[in-house]
């Protein structure tokens, strides 16, 4: 026996022990199974799900050509049997044992020449060796995945405890940092494709504007964008792209790191990113920490929504509800979108009522001034400004005792000068009973003069309204002259309002059109009144020229109306687009600005 067949012996007793990979189990398998055999060709055969027969891995030995094409070789072979099969034409078939009935693998040996049942004895015998490697991979691998799962159901165990996001992301970071020996475990929060660093392993604070955190989100990012796990450094896969964790690993030196997504409702909410100097991260590594994010992610996802104020919270469910039709990516601006289209056809093609805003004033048609009849004293009054009164209600009293003395001495010369007209009418004196007389006449006109003062020394109110200016009660005692305006009284049954319309907006009002008016006193209380009359010609003010418009009022006054009292109207003008609502002052503006 030769050493190579002694080697190849020893390879296959070895591989039902072996550890590794089964990429590299089945290359050491095939070396073996070819060099006892000598076969010229060796192809390693498994049906897919659709039953398709596929080539996993070809063997031929060192020095001869490549294996041909694995479609060639079922060309010439057509579907291979459930047993040993061989073929005059130097081809053979050997099914192997797998233990596992929905497994099938085949061998297809090529020799030189025609291929006997003795040539394939030793590949019948080594046909249960992947069974013992694949049953003790299989054991291995369930003992592995239970210490796995003990481990995260410890974790969430511990992170179900956690009643704050900030504290339960450091107890990820640090329980995972010490159980998958990393120097360091990182989580970046997800949002709008933007990562945040939230937490590091072992340090409560961190300075984010740090090159190194920079650096860490943007490899978060990458990973985010891509939406799977990367490794770096990495395995020859050109479907991934890596640049960020190179300059990451180049800049800051971490030897390895793995980046783990985490996904909540379908979407990358957050990135896990371990580092390692000396020790890569090997595939279970990466199943590892992929289990256990898969585990925390919607705890995690829960905490993170409940952390901010009620702001917060409520962006993120409204976000979470619209995502469920405009989808996860991008929502903001999607929602954003389909908003502002509305918005813009709406205001294209929609009516709105268009109202001329204006300043008010309400007045009365009758205003009575009260004026002092003659000169005398203010005596008493109680009336006050803002009093209602009714007709023939006394305002005010001026003092009468000058008054009745001058009564009483017109009265005492009216007598005393009828008496000397009659001494004289009796003397026949002539010429003396016509002086007397004149005289007499003269006292009886200071007399009634007296009287008729008398009689108007109580000024009372000509008709119904309210006292709108005058408080004479601070007065009482002054002298009045003739003539001065002590107060002023309004009809309140008569009230208007004048609303002062600026001249760019007076070709929109129309006499009859309808007006809301609110008081600056009460504006939670609306009046509706009509307009009535437009005023001609336009008044000059500050801030430019206005056209003053009479209101009536249509709805019942309330008692608390005073004229003088001020507010803001609102003219209906009728219905507009709401884009011309919106916009029509600047092109007006626009139009007079630059027009030729």
């Amino acid at each position: 026996m030769t050493t190579g067949v002694l080697n190849a012996s020893s390879d296959l007793t070895a591989l039902r022990r072996f550890d590794g990979a089964p990429p590299e189990f089945w290359r050491r398998y095939l070396a073996a199974v070819g060099a006892l055999t000598e076969a010229s060709e060796l192809h390693l055969y498994t049906p897919d799900a659709s039953g398709r027969w596929r080539r996993l891995l070809a063997w031929t030995p060192e020095g001869s050509t490549p294996p041909p094409p694995a479609e060639r070789v079922l060309d010439r072979l057509g579907t291979p049997p459930d047993h040993v099969h061989p073929i005059d034409s130097g081809l053979a078939f050997v099914p192997l044992t797998t233990g596992d009935e929905t497994q099938r693998v085949t061998l297809i040996f090529r020799f030189a020449e025609h291929a006997s049942t003795p040539r394939l004895t030793p590949a019948l015998i080594a046909a249960d060796v992947p069974r013992d490697y694949l049953e003790r991979r299989r054991s291995t691998q369930q003992t592995r995945d239970v210490s796995l799962f003990a481990a995260t159901l410890d974790l969430l165990l511990l992170l179900n405890e956690q009643t704050k996001f900030t504290s339960a992301v450091m107890l990820v970071c640090n329980e995972l940092a010490a159980r998958h020996a990393c120097e360091r475990v990182s989580l970046g929060w997800v949002r709008d494709h933007q990562a945040e660093l939230v937490a590091l392993s072992h340090a409560e604070k961190f300075d984010r504007r740090t090159e190194a955190v920079r650096a860490l989100e943007l490899a978060m990012e990458e990973c985010a964008d891509q939406n799977e796990e990367i490794v770096f450094p990495p395995e020859n896969d050109p479907r991934q792209v890596k640049r960020d964790h190179a300059a990451f690993v180049d800049a800051f030196s971490p030897g390895h790191v793995a980046s783990i997504p985490l996904r909540a409702d379908g979407v990358v909410c957050a990135i896990l990113m371990g580092e390692r100097r000396a020790l890569p991260f090997a595939p279970d590594d990466v199943a590892a920490l992929r289990v256990t994010a898969d585990q925390i992610s919607r705890r995690l996802a829960d905490l993170h929504a409940s952390s901010g104020g009620i702001v917060r919270q409520s962006l993120a469910r409204t976000k979470t509800r619209l995502g469920r039709w405009a989808g996860p990516t991008h929502t903001w601006w999607k929602v954003g979108g389909v908003f502002a289209s509305a918005v813009l056809l709406f205001g294209l093609f929609g009516r709105l009522p268009y109202r001329i805003t204006a300043p008010s004033l309400l007045r009365s048609d009758q205003v009575a001034y009260i004026t002092a009849p003659f000169d005398a004293f203010l005596y008493a009054t109680s009336i006050e400004p803002g009093d209602v009164v009714t007709a023939g209600q006394t305002l005010f009293a001026l003092d009468t005792r000058d008054l009745l003395l001058e009564e009483s001495a017109a009265r005492a010369n009216l007598v005393r000068h009828e008496r000397e007209a009659e001494r004289a009418r009796a003397a026949d004196a002539l010429g003396e009973m016509r002086i007397a007389e004149a005289i007499a006449d003269q006292a009886r006109a200071q007399l009634e003069q007296a009287r008729w003062r008398l009689s108007r020394a109580e000024v009372k109110s000509p008709f119904p309204g309210a006292v709108i200016e005058g408080d004479l009660k601070r007065r009482l005692g002054a002298p009045v002259r003739a003539g001065d305006v002590l107060m002023q009284v309004a009809r309140l049954d008569t009230l208007f309002f004048d609303v002062q319309v600026a001249e760019r907006d007076i070709n929109e009002v129309s006499v009859g059109a309808r007006v809301r008016v609110a008081f600056a006193s009460q504006p939670e209380t609306r009046f509706i009144a009509a307009v009535e009359r437009i005023e001609p010609s336009a008044r000059s003010t500050p801030q430019g020229a206005i056209f003053v418009v009479r209101c009536r009022v249509d709805d019942d006054r309330a008692p608390w109306w005073r004229p003088g009292m001020g507010g803001i109207a609102k003219i209906d003008a009728g219905w507009r687009m709401p884009l011309w609502i919106v916009t029509h002052r600047t092109v007006e503006w626009l139009r007079m600005r630059f027009w030729w």
